[in-house]
Parts: C-alpha cells; structure tokens; sequence
C-alpha cells in the first residue's frame, strides 16, 4: 500500500463534483497535468485520505464527490471493464467492487484501490449494458453480481456499545478538549447569546467551550457512561445542561427551543439510513431561521461506525431544508483528520404552511 508522506507546510487540491481538478475555484484545464494528477491519485483506507503527487510533492486531495468521476465505461476485449474519468484518464475495476448509495448511484473501487462513482452518463451507459438488473443485484453475460449499500453498518451501535467505549476509556473520536477550530471559526460570526443544543456531546468538551463563551448550552447523548464523566468533568459550567437522550427520538417539548444546533461527530456515528431522522430532530429543534453549525466528515470510509460521507451526500441532505452560508473544508485539524473535515453553517428555511 502506497503511503502519504506529508509535506510542511501542508498543500491541498480540490476535486470538484465532475472530477476535474480545482485550484484556488478554477478548474485545471491542460488535459496533460490533469491526467497526470489523476494517474498519481492514492487512497489510504486506514484513515480515509486521498492524495496525488504534484511537483515530487505529496498533496492533500478534497474531493467533493468520490475521488474518481467516472465519464463513460466500456468492456474491453479481454473483458475488464474500463472507467474513463476526466482528462482522458482510464483505469479498470470489476463488478465485485459496486455499490449503491442512497440516491441509486453507483460507486465502486478501481483495481488500484481508489474509490469512483459513476456520472449520470456512465450510469445510463452501464445499464445499457447489462443483461439485467434490479434493486440487489445486476446481472452481465450470465452471472449475477449482488450489489450492497455504499455505506456499511458493521456492529449494532446501541448506547451499551458506545458506553463500553467511555467505560474503558478508548474513544478515537475524543479530541481532549474543544474543537480546535472552533474558537477561530465562532469568533467570525459574532453570535449573540444563544440557546445551543449539542447533540452526541461525548465527554462534553465542546459544550463546555460553547457556554463558557456565554451561550445557553443543552448537551445530549444517549450513552448514561458519557454523560455522568462529562458532568463530572464540567461540574459547575455556567448555563450549561447535561441530558441522556437518544437524538432520533428527542423529546417533543424542545421543539423550536434552540437557536443553534452543534454537530460534531454524531452525523459519522449513526447508521447511515437515519441521517434523515437526525435532520429531521436539528429541523424541529430549531426556532424559525435559527442556525445548524456542524462540522463533517468527507471521506470514503464505507464501513462503520464511524461513517464517511461526501460534500455532494451533504448538500443532497441539507439543501431542500437550509440555505448555507458558509462551506469549507478545514485546514487546521488534527494531523489524523486532515483533509477529511469540513465546517458548514446554514441557515434553517421556513416552512411552507
């Protein structure tokens, strides 16, 4: 396995929705560089990281939809299936390697190991080309190939699992304090006092942080173990509420009381079929035109918990529901996450009566 060998400072690249390369929002247009970005372009299943190599440097690459935008496929005369992505790249994979996310797209992994999805025009292709398919399975030249869901579920994450986390003190997710981001990031909207709901607090660190900068802080976790070590953590925190609750199933009488809703690390947690519960508490949650504030994970990580998720899942999620007004990927996390996080704060739209 090819690994990433960061460089100081670190360097990013952005690959936007169609799979071209995009530097400081201008997409790369010499088919020549952009072949050979794509060519040198890595994924690290260990931690989620996508990279290519630019210069004999190492170089972070953000991906808004999966690493690889698949433009066309076709079978070759030997019998490998062929994806062509931008920039006349190609590279083969097999129908082994296919799922099918929530929207009915197709995603896959390359012989090479790094994640694709199909375009709506590769997709029509590869229908088009099959002897037959429904909604488990395909089926090309005689053989039926099962087709699984992108993202995985590999354990029952009820709140004892979790708590065993907190009971023997392993919590990979724990940051050992704030988000660092989060007082760079907070300091630029000036917010009012506000009432805060955080929900899937953990150890309560962010909580914390939000109601000793003066807000009004509920933090919520199903987990009885996270809650009692964050009380006695924070034993004596003005304005700030501990809660044991599940976040899909809050209780009513919060609806509307929140003018900010705080995610972080909660979305990754729950099985990927309940995002759209967890949307649907943050939308009953909030007062008329208040705030989510959350901070993502894009990355290929198809098994979980913890989940990855992409910037185009997102959007798809949050844009019926909320209008953004700021999206970013960060550059200041933790070594481990770097590349990975992405900081969004949008606006809750009225309903239609």
């Amino acid at each position: 396995m090819t690994e990433f060998t960061p460089s100081e400072p670190q360097r990013f690249i952005q690959i936007d929705e169609d799979g071209y390369f995009k530097m400081e929002d201008l997409r790369v247009a010499d088919l020549g560089t952009g072949n050979a970005w794509l060519k040198s372009l890595n994924y690290d299943p260990r931690n989620s990281r996508v990279w290519t190599n630019m210069e004999n440097q190492d170089v972070i690459v953000e991906a808004f939809d999966a690493p690889y935008v698949v433009l066309s496929i076709s079978v070759l005369e030997s019998g490998a299936w062929q994806a062509t992505m931008p920039y006349s790249h190609t590279e083969i994979f097999s129908l082994e390697s296919l799922t099918l996310d929530e929207w009915d797209r197709f995603h896959g992994v390359t012989a090479r190991g790094v994640p694709f999805v199909f375009s709506r025009v590769a997709q029509n292709m590869f229908f088009n080309s099959l002897d037959a398919f429904d909604d488990d399975s395909i089926e090309f030249d005689g053989q039926t190939y099962p087709v699984t869901p992108w993202l995985q579920t590999t354990t029952d994450s009820r709140a004892d699992w979790w708590s065993s986390f907190y009971q023997s003190g392993e919590m990979p997710w724990d940051l050992d304090g704030p988000h660092p981001s989060l007082a760079r990031f907070v300091g630029t909207l000036k917010l009012l006092r506000s009432r805060i709901l955080v929900l899937g607090c953990g150890l309560g660190h962010d909580a914390a942080w939000f109601a000793r900068a003066g807000h009004i802080v509920t933090a919520v976790d199903f987990s009885e173990d996270a809650i009692e070590k964050a009380k006695a953590t924070y034993a004596g925190v003005p304005d700030l509420t501990f809660l044991k609750a599940d976040a899909l199933d809050f209780p009513v009488r919060f609806d509307q009381s929140f003018d900010i809703v705080f995610e972080h690390t909660l979305f990754c947690a729950i099985e990927p079929e309940k995002r759209s519960d967890l949307l649907k508490t943050w939308l009953r949650t909030l007062t008329d035109h208040g705030h989510l504030l959350a901070i993502f994970f894009a990355s290929e990580k198809r098994k979980g918990p913890p989940f990855g998720g992409s910037e185009w899942e997102l959007r798809s999620r949050l844009s019926k529901r909320f209008r953004t007004l700021y999206w970013q990927r960060l550059k200041d996390s933790k070594p481990a996450r770097l590349g990975t996080e992405l900081i969004v704060y949008s606006q809750k739209l009225p309903t239609l009566r």
